[in-house]
């Protein structure tokens, strides 16, 4: 039991000691106030709610210096006796923590050295002073975490210790197993810490049960590596103890001191810190100064809250930073790890690696170049608009309008044919069948004749011409009309050697006609044209053959009479 100071401040009052009976007996009791908290606590009096990650061990020793914790007075004030005039204590303590939520204590305290005044009553009792080394009470304790992580604002746990009848001498412990139950808080406000803890010291009836509390704050610098404040802690009385013979009480009555520390963090897992005050009350343990001074291995491990906490995700897309290829860019899923997390690339259409934007043939894959107008568009080595992969003439400029394999090469005439395949190359032309007349004019005039560069189709057997010889009709027309000087015109039709002599030249000489109506329609004056039916009597080509026979129905065009003047070509 403690014993307890019954005037002002410091001072316990001693009132009929001379009346104690020669066989009166000092009991044990707990004369230190101070109870180190747990092994890796922020605060060197008060018990933390935290628990610090999962199988991590810490250890820490706290050397305590106490001066003038007991002192007896008379009723009148003067003093008569220190029975505590100085200790030195040091508090060795160790803790695990288990699974983030449970952490075990263990902690006992030493006495190094103790001075004192032993008081006589009478000539056979005496109050024991604190005087020698001594080993102090085995406590055992454990911390549950009910709520909140050692970064959160908010933390709270239930925990309790037991401590066991280990002390070797009068004042290092109750003689008996007692317990404490506690409950601790705690949190932190960006640079601000704070705890608190309320337990209750549990001990038989002669004893008193005692209440105990602590509040600390603390002011977190360099960045978490160094925390100062001030604290306070205590306990009082809720039920009373059975004085000494009587006549001396030495119940615990009500303590409490404050302390100012600092708390260092260096080489990551360890700190150091100091820390001294004094008491505010008149119970004994209450000393007059009390200096600390830590030394721990306390590897840095915080509680998660209720889970573990998500890794960071920085630009806020649901891809955590470790997986995220662009934790600065709010991005998209992909298979490929380097883009997973990234902004989707810009549309490319044609997949060529040139943005739509920036793609100016967007559709088509292309290749780059300087020119805006022409970046992301196939090769175009000549630049006249045919890319190399489709132009026949890739290194010489030409036209889009030539066709086939053609395309892309000169068409100096402007007849979509090229060049190389137009046989009438400086003269606009049309398709033909014939290789050496591709290109060329459906008809051509000079001294002797119109030439027609295609065939006139009639139906079979009949004199109606078919809608595909119009254009060459058309020529022809053309060609009277640019050269009036014709004044008379032959239209010759000409049949195979197929059937009867008499039947050809009728079919042919009629076809004439129509041919020469036909023309007549154009605006050719009737009287410039002349028909006539050759049957099979003038052939272009000999044989049989239906080849032969094919070349040899035919229209040609004589001029029969002319004015002198310019030919033209159409």
């Amino acid at each position: 039991m403690n014993p307890k100071q019954t005037t002002s401040f410091r001072w316990l009052t001693f009132a009929g000691a001379c009346a104690l009976s020669s066989n009166a007996t000092a009991q044990q009791a707990v004369m230190s106030r101070y109870a180190t908290p747990a092994a890796g606590d922020a605060f060197f009096s008060v018990y933390g709610a935290n628990v610090g990650g999962h199988l991590v061990p810490r250890a820490q020793l706290t050397f305590d210096y106490e001066r003038r914790a007991f002192v007896l007075t008379d009723a009148a004030g003067k003093e008569l006796a220190v029975p505590s005039a100085q200790r030195s204590l040091l508090h060795a303590a160790v803790s695990f923590s288990i699974a983030r939520r449970v952490l075990v204590t263990a902690d006992v305290p030493f006495a190094l050295s103790q001075s004192g005044d032993t008081v006589a009553f009478g000539t056979a009792s005496t109050l024991a002073a604190t005087q020698g080394s001594a080993i102090g009470e085995l406590r055992l304790g454990a911390r549950v975490r009910l709520f909140g992580g050692s970064e959160d604002p908010l933390q709270l746990a239930l925990g309790g210790f037991v401590y066991l009848p280990t002390a070797t001498d009068a004042w290092g412990g109750e003689g008996y197993t007692h317990a404490q139950p506690t409950m601790q808080l705690g949190g932190r406000f960006k640079l601000l810490r704070y705890g608190a803890h309320l337990g209750a010291h549990l001990r038989p009836s002669e004893d008193p049960t005692s209440l105990t509390y602590g509040a600390a704050l603390g002011l977190s610098l360099l960045d978490d590596a160094l925390l100062i404040g001030p604290e306070v802690q205590g306990s009082f009385d809720v039920t009373d103890g059975v004085p000494i013979g009587g006549v001396l009480d030495l119940s615990s009555g009500a303590g409490g001191e404050v302390i100012v520390g600092g708390q260092y963090r260096f080489l990551k897992h360890f700190v150091a810190g100091i820390a001294g005050g004094s008491g505010f009350s008149t119970a004994i343990g209450t000393p007059e100064v009390r200096g600390l001074v830590r030394f721990g291995y306390v590897p840095v491990s915080a509680d998660a809250g209720a889970e573990p906490p998500p890794p960071l995700d920085s630009d806020g897309d649901g891809f955590f930073d470790p997986k995220d290829a662009c934790p600065a860019k709010p991005g998209i899923a992909s298979v490929d790890p380097a883009k997973n997390g990234c902004p989707p690339p810009p549309a490319d259409r044609d997949g060529d690696s040139f943005p739509d934007k920036a793609d100016a043939c967007a559709d088509v894959p292309g290749v780059a170049n300087s020119d805006p107008k022409k970046s992301g568009c196939p090769a175009d080595t000549d630049e006249d608009g045919t890319y190399d992969a489709d132009d026949g003439c890739p290194s010489e400029a030409g036209s889009k309008d030539t066709k086939g394999d053609d395309r892309g090469c000169p068409d100096k005439d402007k007849d979509t044919i090229a060049d190389r395949s137009d046989a009438c190359a400086g003269v606009f032309g049309f398709p033909n069948a014939n290789a050496k007349r591709h290109g060329c004019p459906r008809a051509e005039i000079n001294a002797k004749e119109i030439v027609i560069n295609q065939r006139i189709e009639f139906e079979t057997d009949k004199t109606t011409i078919l809608e595909e010889s119009f254009p060459i009709l058309d020529a022809v027309a053309a060609l009277l009309e640019e050269n009036p000087d014709v004044t008379l015109l032959e239209v010759q039709g000409h049949a195979d050697d197929a059937g009867e002599m008499f039947k050809n030249i009728l079919l042919s000489h009629n076809r004439a006609k129509a041919v020469a109506e036909g023309i007549a329609t154009r605006g050719v004056s009737r009287a410039r044209l002349t028909p006539k039916g050759y049957g099979s009597t003038r052939p272009i080509e000999s044989g049989t053959s239906e080849d032969a026979r094919k070349k040899n129905r035919r229209v040609e065009f004589k001029i029969v009479l002319r004015k002198p003047g310019q030919t033209k070509t159409n």
